[in-house]
């Protein structure tokens, strides 16, 4: 059933990661390092917004819609009274913010303020998908809202819009899927269906998550706001290029992974209890470091070629230097999000993830400071790859109070020697560049590493190719699905 998801998932977000990795490309060519930093900072200030005021509603429609049964028109219109109540208050935010600005600053407001509405309520109706197991809908809205983001905002810089048609794209993309949901999903909320009781487990469930995701948040995106206060928009922009591509590979592989992982250990250890539980995360775990580590080591040893493929001119340099950095802060915080921190929610004890997050977050904070103003976006990618690592060993110290959480030592060890296999099958042809010759180390590289997974039996792979072929043996045999013989001449 994992393997099943996985496939759904992969195709649901790698098709809009696909459009998000052309648009980095697009708009690294189209905008100046001044624009694209303030794209990004926008966007970094709009995400840290969604996560304080709005992640909390989206953690619990994950959580509890799975159980909800019969109740299910009570939460969601409990729901959806919470995302009134925080639209309300983040207006009020805005609304005092836009009094202490100038006026491009104020126009600026009012663009984040609108893009946060409708980022947060699309996202809500992503985990709506997604706590429905129905990753077919998830990737419907996934890929209209990149399609529509890069055709909108791709347009509209073409004909001279500059920083503010991405910005248009970007309100476009979330409007109309959000718009679409609304008539799908959301037409049986009633006032007089909301539930206290439901109300209350959603605060006491979401929101020592909001804190731990809001801190997390701090971890991932002070850094371009740090660099866009000490350095100039400029320096945000060249970091947010190089950092986005790594993120929309190696990120949107483990993401991927838990979309599918997460609902179906839920459903196991309301069902199947924790030891059954502790068996799909583990397999989980095994899946995704699978997938992770040689997605890292491949993005850190082609940086430059990458980089010369996909980036404009003007970014080349500094997202070769970044990626790297960024590619290993996206594995350790994708195992720390994705395999450990998953104990805390299981455990209902999402209050002592906090500690971890904490730390990293100020971990980051204080390095970013020290380190910025001397060494620019370097300083910037080096401080979020050690926070990252602060919170991993954090939370695995925690985490053992909470749930026993397993790890896959063995497979994980594997996974390390097949990923080295590959790295050494690549390392003769890195002087070779090119989009061709990009392509050309990317497909060695990833039958380097199947071919050395198979010889170590990660997984038990090898058993499972044997049941595969097995399994199509005997469909032949029952169905005659074998090639008829030639006729003779």
């Amino acid at each position: 059933m994992l393997l099943r998801h996985s496939a759904a998932y992969l195709l649901a977000r790698g098709l809009p990661a696909l459009v998000n990795f052309l648009a980095i490309a697009l708009y690294s060519r189209l905008l100046t390092p001044d624009e694209y930093g303030t794209y990004a900072v926008v966007v970094a200030w709009v995400s840290l917004g969604n996560a304080v005021f709005f992640q909390w509603l989206r953690l619990g429609v994950l959580r509890f819609l799975p159980s909800s049964g019969e109740h299910r028109e009570q939460l969601l219109s409990t729901v959806a009274l919470g995302f009134v109540t925080q639209v309300l208050l983040t207006a009020t935010v805005c609304l005092v913010l836009w009094f202490h600005q100038g006026s491009q600053e104020r126009g600026l407001v009012l663009v984040g303020l609108v893009l946060l509405w409708l980022q947060a309520w699309f996202e809500l109706n992503l985990e709506l998908a997604r706590a429905e197991l129905n990753p077919v809908r998830y990737g419907l809205l996934s890929f209209l809202k990149s399609a529509l983001g890069l055709i909108v905002g791709a347009g509209l810089v073409f004909f001279g819009f500059g920083v503010e048609g991405v910005l248009i794209g970007v309100i476009v993309s979330n409007l109309l899927p959000g718009l679409w949901s609304a008539f799908a999903s959301w037409t049986r909320v009633r006032l007089y269906l909301v539930d206290r009781k439901a109300l209350l487990e959603l605060v006491r469930y979401g929101l020592p998550l909001t804190v731990t995701l809001a801190l997390a948040y701090v971890v991932s995106t002070s850094d371009r706001l740090l660099l866009d206060w000490l350095r100039g928009p400029s320096e945000a922009g060249l970091y947010a290029v190089g950092y986005d591509l790594a993120q929309s590979t190696s990120g949107v592989l483990m993401m991927v992974i838990n979309l599918a992982a997460y609902p179906v250990v839920v459903k196991t250890l309301e069902t199947q209890g924790v030891e059954a539980a502790r068996e799909q995360l583990c397999n989980s775990a095994t899946i995704l470091l699978s997938v992770a580590v040689p997605a890292t080591a491949g993005l850190m040893l082609l940086s430059a070629n990458i980089a010369d493929a996909f980036v404009g001119e003007a970014f080349r340099v500094e997202a070769a230097a970044i990626i790297p950095w960024a590619a290993l802060g996206a594995l350790i915080s994708g195992v720390k999000a994705y395999h450990i921190d998953l104990g805390f929610q299981l455990g209902k004890r999402t209050l002592t993830q906090v500690w971890s997050v904490l730390g990293a977050a100020i971990s980051n904070l204080v390095l970013n400071v020290l380190l910025i103003p001397n060494y620019g976006a370097l300083g910037a990618a080096s401080s979020a790859v050690i926070a990252y690592g602060v919170g991993l060993a954090i939370s695995w110290g925690l985490v053992k109070q909470v749930f026993p959480m397993p790890f896959p030592v063995a497979d994980g060890l594997k996974i390390t020697l097949a990923t080295a296999g590959m790295v050494l099958a690549l390392l003769p042809l890195l002087r070779f560049r090119g989009l061709w010759a990009l392509a050309g180390q990317i497909t060695l590289g990833a039958t380097a590493y199947g071919i050395f997974v198979v010889l170590l039996n990660v997984a038990g792979v090898r058993h499972q190719l044997s049941n595969l072929l097995q399994a199509r043996k005997l469909l032949e045999r029952r169905y005659g699905l074998q090639n008829p013989p030639r006729r003779s001449e």
